[in-house]
This record gives structure tokens, sequence and C-alpha cells, in this order.
């Protein structure tokens, strides 16, 4: 027996702790869960995506069992990430025994709107600017 068929079995099976999320079963495997549940908003073409992965793998690894960890591709479930809010990718949503969480993207957030909904800079009042001198 060689030195990596060893572990093998291990690498396989820790492996099977990610998971595949689509459509049809997201209800019954995301939303309806006995155990907290973390999803990785990803798609194939998304270099950053690739860059989190190790990341997602080893938490499923760590926390199998406890937690069920997996990915959603967003190009093949679009109508699931725009339900869920889902502005870009990669994003990481972990849900409780009811609802939604929190979420994390590697996108950077766009600046908070004003009560009137624009994304202006707030200014300083013409009384507070002194002229230069």
């Amino acid at each position: 027996m060689g030195w990596n068929t060893k572990w093998a079995g291990a690498l396989v099976m820790d492996m099977n702790n990610l998971q595949h999320f689509d459509g049809p079963t997201f209800e019954a495997d995301v939303l309806n869960a006995a155990e907290p549940v973390v999803v990785d908003f990803t798609a194939e073409w998304c270099p950053p995506c690739h860059m989190l992965s190790p990341v997602v793998e080893r938490l499923a690894e760590e926390f199998a069992g406890k937690v069920k960890i997996g990915k959603l591709d967003v190009d093949e479930n679009q109508e699931i990430a725009i339900r869920y809010g889902v502005m870009g990718i990669p994003t990481l949503v972990s849900s409780g025994t009811a609802s939604w969480l929190t979420a994390w993207s590697a996108t950077p957030a766009a600046p908070p709107r004003s009560a009137s909904g624009s994304r202006r800079r707030r200014t300083r009042p013409s009384s507070e600017i002194r002229p230069r001198g």
C-alpha cells in the first residue's frame, strides 16, 4: 500500500461533507434543515469564488455533522440568488433554525443611501465652511 492510498478514503469522505444545492431541493436542503446551514453562492467563471473554494471545503470538513455547508451555482439558480438579494459573488449566507442571519460578500458594498434614496456624499453646510487663507 502506497503512502497516498492510506488517506484516500478520508479524502473522499471529507469531500462528501460539502453539499451542492439547487433549485428543486433548496427548500428541503436549506430552509427546512434541522441544523444550521451555510450557502456559498458561487459560479464557475468567478476567480474569487475559486479562491474561496478551499476555505469552504475546509469548513465543510471541520463542521461535518454540526453545520450543513454547500455551494449554489448562481448561473443555474438565478431565481434563488435574486430572492435572497445576492448582489455579487462569492457570497456566503448562513442560516439559523428559522431565518437567514447574516451574509458576507467579497463584493464591495455600495455607499449608503440617504433618506431620499440618493447615494450622495454628506456635505457640510455652507455655515461650516471656512475661507482659505
